[in-house]
């Protein structure tokens, strides 16, 4: 829910109207303040009934409000003599333990309120008049320990109230966030020399205000005196290679920062080499981020062979989300990760397709290779056992099956390198029907699955297991293969097969006997006629 204020914008007035109405507010809010450094006091009265000497004095007594209650208390008493309606976003926030209030439009009128007791006011144009409210505020108050102030469209001038702020001995913020905002090179000036004076802001955003070399400059000096701060994020500042090696120069001489943004400062690759070059000597530096910077695909691989010729250097993180890298970084990560483990690089992919898929497949074997699985199966292999003999050692109570009790119980007393998340990892895992329990045969089906996960990432599988057949065994138990003949078959007795009747060439019946499709000659054909008037003349005779 939005914060409301009942005021009613007038007619134009006066310098000095305007002068006498602000100071009359600051003092209001100093009295309000004031209020936060003792326990507010609530009047109760008396119940009629209630029996006491000091019954006719009609003096009320006044009860102690617990520590939790006080901000709520401080301000609904700001909102009733300011004239404001109270925000509810601002009162249950009170109550979870978290407030938010960014994006809330509260205005300098109403900021005034809330400022007892605010956690997060990003993006409210509080402008100059809400930032001196502000630290005016922080200047008499010292339980706010986290302060959000980004894009409120703060200027360079409003820079000498966070200066003063931040440099006064009751500031008491560890987090403070001062991003998107308009500072610029001369707001830097003074950023960087509340830097140099502060003792207690452990974490410093200051991205997006356009500080540049110049601005730069200061900040380096003020790191330099400065022994608290940890976090820094100076990204989008346009500080080029110039301002970008003298900070991270600051940061080796003070040795106390852990997290370095410098990300967005168009940094070259002669930027990158001076600022690795001057954070090679820093023990405590732990993460750097320099995505977004113009260093090609060369800047990586420049990273790592910093890393790798200075081995004392404390990174433990590098940044290039927006870049490639080449075939060449990986073997130089490799060697880095023999004597860091927990080194990483977090970049954009690989320049050549084929480095992908190297990546992925190494990535999933070692996945694969830090499964819990995998050290219960190297203790069964090193000390000779079969997985029953396991199984038995962790069933202490013989029922056949092992509680989840019995098994961390049983890991931790075998000595098997896991952590408590590994355990139930590993449990969770086995127990396929989620009843709570582990029997062998959910134990030898994990070790079946596990195997079958490395054969399909192409490794050899350990401790002397043999791959599966791929082609399924028989069904019959007893069944025999043929055996190989080594003698070729004997040829068949019969010279040929005999053909069936359907197979056989069906042939057409002669109507004409071959003879008398001869050529034959006029003497024969004579002589053939002869015969056949011989042999009808005497069947005639018969017949009669």
């Amino acid at each position: 829910m939005l914060s409301e204020t009942s005021a009613v914008k007038g007619y134009e007035k006066s310098a000095p109207e305007v002068a006498k109405e602000m100071e009359a507010e600051m003092n209001a809010i100093k009295q309000v303040t004031v209020a936060n450094n003792r326990a507010p006091e609530v009047h109760v009265p008396e119940p009629e009934d209630y029996d006491t000497d000091l019954e006719e004095e009609k003096y009320p007594r006044c009860y102690t409000v617990p520590m939790e209650e006080r901000p709520r208390v401080i301000y609904m008493r700001a909102c009733h003599k300011f004239n404001l309606t109270p925000s509810s976003s601002f009162l249950k926030g009170l109550t979870s333990g978290v407030v938010k209030l960014n994006h809330q439009n509260l205005g300098p009128e109403g900021a005034r309120a809330v400022a007892l007791g605010l956690v997060n006011l990003a993006d409210n144009e509080l402008q100059t008049y809400g930032a001196q409210l502000l630290c005016e505020m922080l200047n008499e108050n010292d339980a706010i320990i986290s302060l959000n102030v980004s894009g409120n469209n703060f200027k360079p001038q409003d820079a000498h109230l966070f200066h003063t702020m931040m440099s006064y001995y009751r500031c008491t913020l560890k987090e403070l966030d001062l991003s998107h905002n308009d500072f610029g090179e001369y707001g830097g000036k003074l950023i960087g020399e509340a830097i140099g004076n502060n003792d207690t802001i452990e974490t410093l955003n200051i991205s997006w205000n356009g500080f540049g070399p110049n601005g730069a400059k200061a900040i380096a000096k003020g790191l330099e005196e400065n022994s608290c701060l940890k976090v820094l994020d100076v990204s989008w500042n346009g500080l080029e290679d110039v301002g970008s090696e003298m900070i991270a120069s600051a940061i080796s001489a003070n040795d106390v920062m852990v997290d370095l943004n410098i990300s967005a400062n168009r940094i070259g690759m002669k930027g990158l080499g001076l600022v690795l070059k001057a954070l090679s000597s820093s023990k405590s530096i732990q993460s750097l981020n320099v995505s977004r910077n113009p260093i090609t695909f060369e800047g990586p691989v420049v990273a790592v062979q910093t890393i790798l010729e200075h081995p004392e250097c404390g990174l433990q993180s590098i940044e290039f989300r927006d870049m490639c890298v080449p075939r060449q970084f990986l073997p130089i990560l490799a060697k880095i990760n023999e004597f860091k483990p927990q080194f990483k690089v977090k970049h954009g992919g690989y320049v050549i397709a084929s480095d992908i898929l190297h990546h992925s497949m190494e990535q999933r074997m070692e996945t694969v290779l830090n499964d819990p699985m995998m050290r219960l199966l190297q203790y069964v292999h090193e000390r000779k056992l079969r997985l029953a003999d396991l199984f038995f050692q962790f069933d202490t109570d013989r029922s056949m099956t092992i509680s989840e009790g019995e098994f961390v119980a049983g890991i931790k007393k075998a000595g098997i390198p896991m952590n408590d998340e590994q355990i139930q990892q590993l449990v969770e895992n086995l127990d396929v029907d989620a009843d709570g329990e582990i029997d062998f045969g959910e134990l030898k089906l994990g070790e079946k699955k596990y195997l079958k996960r490395i054969e399909k990432i192409g490794a050899e599988l350990p401790f002397g297991h043999k791959k599966s057949n791929s082609r399924p065994a028989s069904k019959l138990s007893n069944a025999r293969s043929r055996p190989a003949s080594n003698t070729s078959r004997p040829a068949s007795q019969m010279s040929a097969r005999p053909m069936s009747n359907s197979s056989r060439k069906t042939e057409r019946p002669k109507t004409v006997p071959d003879h008398l499709l001869q050529p034959r000659t006029k003497s024969d054909l004579a002589e053939e006629l002869k015969k056949l008037t011989d042999s009808s003349s005497s069947e005639s005779e018969g017949d009669t």
